[in-house]
């Protein structure tokens, strides 16, 4: 079986990495059509999954650009939608499309491949858009243009073979919007609990290393974006002050 992924960039080299190895050794094949722009320095995909036998990573023109300002991330996108569109028209068939995120909508793609070449696709929901951008407050819920966007993102979601959410809250988001429930499966942000585990307080080198021993700790690690509410996490730390 052959599986192809859509992805701008590189922030999931954690899931290709670990999919790809399970991939590789069950004798399944798998494409990764991506960017050649570089979103995060360290993420190296090619040393990750490169080597793997049937794991293929094809990656589109950037002209250079990199996505630290929203034009050139937005320039990205576009050059990546474009060429992304045109590989899978025109490239090697494949048994399963899968789009993650970004960029957004391009899940509707999806459908126009299970049309034209009679590839069934599958939909990564970490993410809702345009409810996302209505949610941060770059989009009105009213405009005509937002509704509209927010159709064709819908419509994607229901025609797909399945959606795949992270959480049960995406679940019941996605449900909403008309998937129906034996179509959506929810599967947890992948780690590897041989590599991610707990350990006793004096067994932990993040502690050690900070001059954290003996001290309540309380961390939050994960991303900071516009969909991340810092108040929260401020007033948490004023009350435990």
């Amino acid at each position: 079986m052959r599986i192809r992924f859509f992805n701008t960039y590189e922030p999931v080299t954690t899931l290709y990495r670990d999919l790809g190895s399970f991939m590789s050794s069950t004798g399944h094949h798998m494409d990764i059509v991506m960017s050649k722009a570089v979103y995060r320095d360290g993420r190296d995909l090619d040393g990750a999954v490169g080597k793997l036998s049937g794991v293929k990573i094809i990656k589109t023109f950037s002209i250079g650009l990199h996505p630290n300002q929203k034009i050139a991330k937005a320039l990205i996108m576009m050059l990546y939608t474009v060429q992304a569109a045109f590989y899978s028209l025109f490239g090697p068939k494949v048994d399963l499309n899968v789009f993650l995120t970004q960029p957004p909508l391009f899940n509707l793609w999806g459908y126009v491949l299970k049309l034209i070449r009679r590839q069934p696709y599958y939909c990564v929901a970490m993410d809702i858009y345009p409810q996302q951008m209505v949610a941060n407050g770059l989009m009105r819920a009213e405009a005509w243009f937002t509704q509209v966007l927010d159709w064709l993102s819908s419509l994607a979601l229901r025609k797909a073979e399945g959606v795949i959410v992270i959480g049960r809250c995406m679940a019941e988001r996605v449900r909403a919007i008309g998937v129906a429930p034996e179509r959506i499966h929810f599967i947890p942000n992948w780690i590897d609990e041989r590599l991610v585990f707990p350990v006793a307080p004096e067994d932990n080198l993040l502690r050690r290393e900070g001059g954290l021993d003996g001290k309540f700790v309380v961390l939050y690690a994960g991303k900071m974006g516009l969909s991340h509410r810092f108040d929260d996490i401020l007033n948490v730390a004023e009350q435990l002050r």
